[in-house]
């Protein structure tokens, strides 16, 4: 889990990311990456789909780094 961290910290430190985050899928034992991005060419490999529209109010007041 401390490399799925430091990945997802990598991607969120990226200029245009909105959110990292690393999830275990506990069925079958792998590490998921899911990231979110302003713009449309995100500095990370995998699947990409676009997002049409996001509604985010109160996202000023989430707390920012680790939530655990």
């Amino acid at each position: 889990m401390g490399d799925a961290v430091r990945e997802a910290g990598r991607l969120a430190a990226q200029d245009g990311a909105v959110l990292a985050a690393a999830v275990v899928d506990a069925g079958r034992w792998e590490v998921l990456h899911f990231s979110l991005w302003a713009h449309d060419t995100p500095k990370a490999d995998g699947e990409v789909f676009q997002v049409l529209h996001l509604s985010a109010p109160g996202l000023a007041g989430l707390p920012r780094g680790r939530q655990w």
